[in-house]
C-alpha cells in the first residue's frame, strides 16, 4: 500500500512567522525567491520533520528551555551546564533555572532555528521533529570555554548525542590538546547516541579572515573602522584549526539570501560548506539591510528576525543533518558528512566586494584591506569541487535526505 503524500500545514504556510523564515522554504513576504537549506522539500520527502531518535547537543551561553519548548514537549534529552570545571548532567526540568542566564539569548535562538517545534505562532526548526541537549558554558562574571572545559564537555557526551554544533571561536589559533584531536577522531565511527558517530559542526567564525593560513604579511581579524582608519584590530600571520581538516567535522561559512558570501564571513582552507545568515561588512563600516534569520528568542516578544552570522548558518547545517540523519539512522558520522557534502548546492553568487582599504597605524601591516586574500580572491570552485568561500556549496536538505535514502535502499 502506497502511504498518503505528506503535505505542509496550510494553518503553518500561511502564519506570517514561518513566511519570515525564508532560509527554510526560499520565499521573501514580498514574494521573491531567494537560497534555503530546502527544508520544506525535505520535510516532503522525509513524510514528516525528523526523528525523535535523533538528538542534537550544542554548547553555548546556555538555553531558555520554556522559550523553545513548553513542558508537554520532550523536546530536550537532557541539559547540563560547566561548574568550577565540572559538568553537570541531570534531567532538564531539574537544572532548566539554571541553564538560562538572563540578557543570553544566542543559544536560545541556535535551538529553535535547529529543531524549534512546528508552531504557527513561533518560529519552526529546520528538524522540529528531532531532540536537543543543550550544554552552557561555565560563567562567574562572564561565559569562559577552555580547552580542558571543552574535553570535559566531549567526554560526558560522547554517548549522548549524534550532532554536536559549536559556534564560539578563539581566533587566530583554534588549536586543541592532541587528546582532544584524538577524541572528536575516535568519535567519529562508533561514539554517539546511536553508536555510529558523532559529526560536529562549527562556525567559521565572523572575522572575514582565514582560518587556516600562512600569510606573508600581517592580517585583520578583529576590530572596528573609524574615519577610515582600522582600529582596536588584531593581527596575525598564523591562522590555525586544528579540527577542520577531521572527516567529521564540517566548518561552516555564510552567505546572504543571494547565494552571495557574507562580508564578514571567515574564508580559505577548512571550509566544508556554507548555509543561509544575515550579511554586513567584516569591519562594520559599510552595513547591509539583508535580513537575518527568524528564530525563538528569550525576550517577551518570544522571537526575533535577527539571529545572524556564521552561527546561524552552522545552526541550519546542524539541522540538515539531523534530518539527513532521521532519513538513514544506519549512516555513522562520516557518512553523513560526505552525503552533505555531496549534496551541497554550488549555484552560488561570486561577485566580490569593492575593495576598501584602511590604513593600520602603529602595526607592521601599514595598510589592510576588508577583501579576502589574493590566494582566496576568487569564490569560485575548483576541479575537486571546493570553494574557497563556500567549501562545497550550500547545504540542501532535499539532495541529502534523497542520497541518504537511496544508500539505504529506501523506495
Amino acid at each position: 500500500m502506497i502511504p498518503p503524500a505528506f503535505t505542509l500545514p496550510q494553518q503553518l504556510l500561511a502564519s506570517p512567522v514561518y513566511q519570515s523564515q525564508w532560509h527554510l522554504h526560499g520565499r521573501m513576504t514580498d514574494g521573491q525567491h531567494c537560497r534555503s537549506v530546502n527544508a520544506e522539500g525535505a520535510w516532503c520527502r522525509l513524510k514528516g520533520y525528523g526523528s525523535q531518535e535523533i538528538v542534537i547537543a550544542f554548547a553555548d551561553d546556555g538555553c531558555q528551555m520554556d522559550a523553545v519548548a513548553s513542558e508537554a514537549d520532550d523536546k530536550f534529552v537532557g541539559a547540563a551546564f560547566l561548574e568550577q570545571g565540572k559538568l553537570i548532567y541531570a534531567d532538564p526540568q531539574h537544572i532548566k533555572t539554571q541553564m538560562f542566564v538572563p540578557g543570553h539569548r544566542h543559544g536560545t535562538a541556535l535551538a529553535g532555528l535547529m529543531a524549534g517545534a512546528v508552531n504557527t505562532s513561533f518560529p519552526v526548526g529546520v528538524a522540529p521533529g528531532c531532540r536537543l541537549l543543550p550544554v552552557r558554558w561555565e560563567y562567574d562574571t562572564r561565559f569562559r570555554i577552555t580547552p580542558q572545559g571543552f574535553h570535559t564537555i566531549l567526554t560526558a557526551l560522547a554517548d549522548k548525542t549524534d550532532i554536536f554544533i559549536n559556534t564560539w571561536a578563539s581566533l587566530p589559533h583554534m588549536k586543541f590538546p592532541d587528546k582532544t584531536v584524538r577524541l572528536i577522531r575516535e568519535l567519529a565511527r562508533s561514539g554517539g547516541h546511536r553508536g555510529k558517530g558523532i559529526l560536529f559542526v562549527w562556525a567559521a567564525g565572523n572575522s572575514g579572515c582565514p582560518i587556516q593560513f600562512h600569510a606573508s604579511s600581517p592580517v585583520p581579524y578583529a576590530g572596528y573602522v573609524e574615519d577610515h582608519v582600522f582600529c582596536g584590530g588584531r593581527f596575525s600571520s598564523e591562522f590555525t584549526h586544528s579540527l577542520c581538516d577531521l572527516e567529521n567535522v564540517l566548518t561552516v561559512a555564510a552567505i546572504n539570501l543571494h547565494g552571495r558570501r557574507a562580508h564578514y564571513s571567515s574564508y580559505g582552507p577548512g571550509i566544508a560548506l556554507c548555509a543561509p545568515s544575515n550579511n554586513r561588512h567584516c569591519f562594520d563600516a559599510y552595513p547591509f539591510s539583508e535580513p537575518g534569520l527568524t528564530t525563538r528568542s528569550g525576550d517577551v516578544k518570544g522571537y526575533t528576525h535577527n539571529f545572524k552570522g556564521t552561527s546561524g548558518a552552522a545552526g541550519l547545517v546542524a539541522g540538515v543533518a539531523a534530518l539527513t540523519l532521521s532519513a538513514s539512522p544506519q549512516l555513522n558520522a562520516c557518512e553523513l558528512a560526505s552525503i552533505l557534502r555531496h549534496t551541497a548546492a554550488k549555484d552560488l553568487d561570486f561577485t566580490p566586494y569593492a575593495e576598501h582599504r584602511y590604513s593600520a597605524p602603529d602595526t607592521a601591516a601599514g595598510e589592510v584591506t576588508d577583501s579576502p586574500l589574493a590566494a582566496f580572491r576568487s569564490g569560485a570552485f575548483n576541479t575537486g569541487g571546493w570553494s574557497p568561500w563556500f567549501g562545497h556549496g550550500l547545504v540542501d536538505a532535499e539532495k541529502a535526505i534523497r542520497m541518504a535514502q537511496d544508500s539505504d535502499g529506501h523506495q
